[in-house]
């Protein structure tokens, strides 16, 4: 059963590692697409082009 409980341990932390490196991208890509990602960057954004 440890063995097994292992596994499951060390799959959820690759889980977790692969999804904060795809956010860490999904920002990366979205800085160089939109701009820097802040709160009112939408806001911002509409104010900038009006």
């Amino acid at each position: 059963m440890a063995d097994t409980n292992e596994v499951t341990i060390t799959r959820n932390r690759w889980t977790e590692q692969e999804e904060t490196v795809l956010a860490n991208e999904i920002i990366k890509h979205h800085d160089v697409l939109v701009g820097p990602m802040t709160g009112c960057g939408a806001v911002k954004n509409r104010g900038g082009q009006a």
